[in-house]
């Protein structure tokens, strides 16, 4: 936490102010990673033009929020592929509420046409 509170130009008492454990920190860390995620998802999905323009531009969105948070992009990856502590515990639904929101957003394609109903199926989507 000392090496935490030192990066982000803090006193550790502050740091332990807002965050009592390390685990806390972790969890909201993640938590508002994947709400930026949501929220680059449903904006596509709101949208009004073609659904692959909307796709381009998630794409182009979501690889750039990426980029700028490499250390985060890779904690989130691990925690999926580890079935870690948030995916399993508090971020649970959050992580559930994620899939539907990109779930909604395929098959939004699939009824535009955009994605072929036989891909969307394989997938396990278009059901």
């Amino acid at each position: 936490m000392s090496d935490i509170a030192a990066r982000a130009g803090l006193q550790k008492a502050s740091l332990f102010h807002h965050f009592a454990t390390k685990d806390a920190l972790y969890l909201e860390v993640l938590s508002e990673y994947l709400s930026r995620f949501a929220t680059l998802i449903q904006d596509a999905h709101d949208g009004d033009d073609p659904f692959l323009e909307r796709l381009d531009r998630l794409s182009v969105a979501v690889t750039d929020y990426c980029a700028g948070q490499p250390q985060t992009a890779r904690l989130v990856l691990r925690e999926f592929i580890d079935r870690g502590p948030f995916a399993t515990g508090p971020g649970q639904g959050m992580v559930s509420a994620l899939l539907q929101v990109a779930c909604d957003f395929v098959r939004q394609g699939i009824d535009e046409g955009a994605i072929p109903v036989a891909v969307g199926r394989k997938a396990g989507v278009g059901r």
